[in-house]
């Protein structure tokens, strides 16, 4: 099933993603599922779901037995990974092509932008 923006966006913000980082990987989960809840790739890993959750012996088999294809599921284990990986994204492929990696960072470069916009409007 693809979900809207709106409901993925309510998933993630319900498995306790917050702020930048919700807004992340409202990102992550539209590059690496289209928001299809049913997304499975099977080729060279084992990844499932909306937030594509690696299941394979080197990444996180612990979450195998779980449904990966619920998305309450799914999106609180991506929460879980999130923080086991200090509150980053680099467990996530789409995140390093899109340069989410880091949720904390962005905090700084909106300001920045906002001051500058200010001043520049002064």
């Amino acid at each position: 099933m693809i979900l809207s923006e709106t409901q993925v966006k309510s998933l993630l913000y319900n498995a306790g993603f917050r702020g930048a980082a919700l807004n992340a990987a409202v990102k992550i989960a539209q590059c690496e599922s289209g928001f299809n809840t049913l997304a499975w790739n099977r080729d060279g890993e084992d990844s499932r779901g909306l937030m594509q959750i690696n299941v394979s012996p080197s990444a996180n088999p612990q979450y195998a037995t779980l449904d990966l294809f619920d998305p309450v599921i799914n999106t609180q284990v991506a929460y879980q990974i999130y923080l086991d990986w200090g509150k980053n994204f680099k467990a996530w492929t789409c995140a390093r092509i899109l340069n989410l990696e880091n949720p904390s960072n962005f905090y700084g470069i909106g300001i920045a932008f906002i001051i500058g916009s200010l001043l520049y409007s002064l």
